[in-house]
């Protein structure tokens, strides 16, 4: 009888470590150690891929945006060029220029210390320089132009080129016009415009891909269609996330702070 019962236990023990021996050799477990806690976990037969650890970690980059402070040059002209990392949860970050590498092919532009500069210009081109960093890559143009054209282009040539609101259409109410990612905005002549969430804006609209706007409370401010509602602010360097849901109000979550505002 004690036999067949210490059997029957040895047994019982054998197949649960079998079972535990099993289990464990589907599941491999990743981390560092000596460092801030961070963890893989894979489940083998099924292929689920879980992250552990803090939120600040998990958050990895999904997208490099680049931009120009200006979309041409003549010779001796410099444009800032700046850049922005976009994560896969939303959030945006901007790169110093330590951490992004500049390049173009074109030797009649420079580009040192995150500045484009224009050498001597022969012929109206268009150059593009290549931004990259932390695995990703992103692309943006410049025009170079001849100093000769600039006589060319007079004030009426300069009005119709809508740049990057030329995606508006009129509205019912006079002087009123939409853009689909901007929103509702009136447009004077003189480069205001009163737009309905924020304001008087000034702004000379000649850029093909991006907004830049001077706010009586704000100053300069920078954005375009595939970041806004997020807004560069150029005095401080901070990124500002305008939220829509607080109106009336007109309320901004500062990226760079993680703190409210609200402006005037």
């Amino acid at each position: 009888m004690r036999t067949n019962l210490f059997t029957m236990l040895s047994t019982a023990i054998f197949t649960l470590l079998s079972m535990v021996s099993i289990v464990s050799a589907e599941v491999t477990n990743e981390g560092f150690i000596g460092g801030t806690f961070y963890g893989l976990n894979r489940h083998s037969p099924s292929s689920i891929l879980n992250r552990v650890g803090l939120i600040n970690q998990l958050i990895v980059p999904d997208e490099l945006v680049v931009k120009s402070e200006f979309s041409s040059l003549y010779s001796g002209e410099l444009s800032q060029l700046e850049a922005i990392i976009r994560y896969d949860d939303g959030s945006l970050s901007p790169l110093s220029q330590s951490e992004i590498s500049w390049e173009s092919a074109n030797s009649n532009l420079i580009i040192q210390e995150g500045f484009a500069s224009a050498k001597s210009i022969d012929a109206n081109t268009r150059v593009l320089i290549n931004g990259s960093s932390n695995g990703l890559s992103a692309t943006l143009f410049i025009r170079l132009k001849k100093l000769d054209s600039a006589a060319n282009e007079s004030s009426d040539t300069a009005k119709t080129n809508k740049g990057v609101l030329s995606d508006s259409f009129n509205l019912s109410q006079l002087g009123w016009k939409s853009s689909n990612w901007f929103g509702n905005y009136f447009e004077n002549d003189n480069n205001w415009i009163y737009h309905q969430h924020h304001g008087w804006l000034f702004s000379n609209n000649n850029q093909k891909n991006s907004l830049w706007m001077w706010s009586p409370s704000e100053k300069w401010l920078w954005t375009s269609p595939g970041i806004y509602p997020h807004i560069f602010r150029h005095r401080n360097g901070d990124w500002l996330y305008f939220i829509k849901q607080a109106l009336p109000r007109k309320v901004y979550f500062n990226q760079t702070s993680k703190k409210l505002e609200v402006s005037e």
